[in-house]
């Protein structure tokens, strides 16, 4: 069999939704009632196919030694298209909130408590695999000064913003995350931008110091990450899409079977004609596609199936744990002679079970500390405005005694 054959595609999703199935149906835990139901089916096919990306890339590595980009343009756009589509999904959420906040203003602290608690805690838990991982990979045996590994795990922090770094001699820390760190730079950098674009341009009324602060990180995230043009670019997608959701003549267009239509053509076009996203025709292909899907396509139902929905709560979980997962496979379960006598078949049936494995870990993730977490927002909000208004009010108190001393002198 072709190492790069589509049906690895199949059975390795069948597997992972089944897992999926039978946790739902022991648990009883349903995905959150969202406005954009085709948006949260999309999601989690496109973390699952980010991990067969690099599932592919492994099969070539443990036999070459060499990271590199593997002959398949399906297995190709399972990368680059998918992360695109992520840009364009937050693009689009986010823009929707600006548009929204012409008429409900938006409460900026709450807004940036909510996208910490949304990227923090599922990265802790990849932070600490990897620092256990680097413990095992250098035998537990300190080899960099303490303050240089210090400095360079609180770099780690901050999703490694500024560039990739080893740490204690481990030079195979990006490879942890199959890489996957560096669309997390291009998050963050678009959420900062928010505030500015609201104040320019949708008449949103953020303070004066968040505008400085958000200003300020975006000059130094695009300083140190020079901004790929397409990765940018990616994120007009979800922008168009965010004023066309407005349109209903467009949605109920784009809800219809010949929008699911122009979806496939668009996606299948974009696979057969181009090796990757990253160019003007197969980026505006799949824009097109977004947009049909962020207004209402469903894909003739596969998007808003319950359980599709279900996959897509587990997306951030599946795209952030996957490269821990197969580096764990491929260096600590086996090693890469072993891996590289495995059939091709074999190789992918254990993808397969995987997968699988994967699936079961981000559903525990998700439901009991993901989620949790990421509902704890408005309260730590709340908190953090309490506290910042007392130490304002201390403040003003602080100095009207301070003058009052000065005028009794």
């Amino acid at each position: 069999m072709d190492p790069l054959s589509p049906l690895p595609v199949f059975i390795s999703l069948a597997v992972a939704l089944a897992v999926l199935f039978v946790l739902v149906r022991l648990f009883r835990k349903q995905a959150d009632p969202v406005k954009f139901a085709s948006i949260d089916g999309l999601r989690g096919y496109l973390a699952f196919f980010v991990f067969l990306h690099h599932s592919s890339i492994y099969y070539f590595f443990v036999r070459t030694g060499r990271w590199e980009w593997v002959p398949s343009r399906l297995y190709m756009h399972f990368g680059s298209s998918s992360v695109f589509l992520f840009f364009m999904i937050t693009s689009f959420l986010f823009f929707t909130k600006l548009i929204d906040g012409r008429h409900k203003p938006i409460g900026w602290t709450n807004f940036f408590v909510s996208r910490v608690l949304r990227l923090y805690p599922v990265y802790l838990v990849v932070l600490l695999i990897s620092i256990i991982y680097i413990l095992f990979i250098s035998d537990f045996t300190i080899k960099e000064p303490l303050g240089v590994i210090a400095g360079k795990l609180g770099h780690r922090f901050l999703f490694s913003m500024f560039g990739f770094d080893y740490i204690n001699y481990v030079y195979e820390v990006p490879e942890f995350t199959a890489g996957v760190l560096w669309s997390l730079r291009y998050e963050w950098l678009f959420y900062f931008t928010l505030p500015v674009i609201g104040f320019l341009f949708f008449k949103s009324r953020p303070s004066i110091l968040t505008l400085i602060i958000s200003a300020g990180l975006c000059f130094i995230i695009t300083y140190y990450c020079v901004m790929i043009g397409f990765t940018a670019l990616s994120f007009t997608g979800g922008i168009v899409a965010a004023f066309l959701a407005r349109s209903k003549v467009f949605c109920k267009f784009a809800s219809s079977w010949v929008a699911s239509l122009i979806v496939i053509a668009c996606f299948a076009c974009t696979i057969y004609f181009f090796i990757a996203a990253d160019k003007v025709i197969p980026l505006t292909l799949i824009s097109v596609a977004f947009i049909l899907i962020a207004c209402g396509n469903s894909l003739f139902g596969l998007l808003t199936f319950s359980l599709s929905r279900e996959f897509g709560q587990l997306s951030y979980c599946i795209y952030l744990l996957h490269g821990v997962m197969l580096y764990a496979l491929f260096h600590f379960c086996m090693n890469s002679e072993q891996a590289a006598q495995l059939p091709v078949m074999q190789y992918w049936l254990i993808i397969a079970g995987t997968g699988g494995i994967l699936t079961a870990l981000c559903f525990f993730l998700h439901h009991y500390y993901e989620h949790p977490a990421l509902k704890a927002s408005p309260r730590v909000s709340h908190f953090l405005k309490n506290a910042l208004f007392s130490a304002r009010k201390k403040l003003r108190l602080a100095v009207k005694h301070q003058n009052t001393s000065r005028i009794s002198s």
